[in-house]
């Protein structure tokens, strides 16, 4: 089974709809590709959803060597359009990875649109993460609409799906492969590749009692909701 290293482009962006994972995907492809000895920046552009923001890990990727990029801090717990000062430097700087965050479905993705332009002239993927236990992308119909939208919206050419099947604590190897068939489906519409499949690190990847044709982004879990701490007594 191949497991994803790093980024396959120097620059990687991240979009989906709410508690599809694509921060999880953001935080877990940084800090893979700074322990593999490569300069990296993570740009946060989340400007939607203020529990599951890249940001708040930031001691976590700054110690690993991930530069974290966000707005200045007194707009880090509002939802308004501000995007990181140093954003346009680190699309320019060729010696380095960038992935960004950005926020969820079309609402998020215009937080690209007012630099589509540069990234257009520059080597990147646009990822589409797509959980299909959340709604809005439970079938292949759903996923189309919604990648179409964020398109629209983003100014960006989609250049592949991520497959992020999960279900919480409810997760199990059915939920798993029903979910990689709902993005197989769509992405056959849509006619774009599957970059990868992301899998909870601590379920056994190299275990799997099907044949997963994809590569594999095991996660390590760090984005969790502040009602997690509140049950758990945190």
């Amino acid at each position: 089974m191949e497991i994803v290293e790093r980024p396959t482009r120097r620059i990687t962006i991240l979009v989906g709809g709410f508690g599809s994972g694509k921060t999880e995907t953001a935080i877990n492809l940084a800090l893979r590709t700074a322990r593999g000895g490569e300069r990296c920046y993570l740009a946060d552009l989340d400007l939607v959803t203020p529990f599951f923001r890249s940001r708040e890990v930031g001691s976590v990727l700054e110690e690993a060597g991930v530069k974290v990029l966000f707005p200045p801090a007194r707009f880090t717990q509002t939802d308004l359009p501000v995007l990181p000062p140093a954003l346009h430097h680190a699309i320019r700087d060729r010696t380095a990875r960038v992935i960004l965050d950005v926020g969820g479905s079309e609402v998020g993705a215009r937080a690209v649109a007012g630099f589509a332009e540069s990234l257009a002239r520059e080597e990147y993927d646009a990822l589409c993460v797509v959980n299909p236990r959340r709604p809005f992308v439970m079938t292949a119909d759903e996923v189309v609409r919604s990648l179409r939208g964020i398109e629209l919206v983003s100014r960006l050419r989609i250049t592949g799906l991520v497959a992020n099947p999960h279900a919480s604590g409810r997760t199990d190897w059915r939920v798993i492969r029903t979910g990689i068939h709902v993005v197989e489906e769509a992405a056959r519409r849509l006619g774009l590749p599957i970059k990868f499949v992301c899998l909870h690190f601590e379920r056994a990847v190299d275990k799997a009692p099907f044949e997963i044709a994809y590569p594999v982004l095991p996660l390590e879990l760090y984005m969790r909701p502040p009602w997690d701490d509140l049950q758990s007594g945190r």
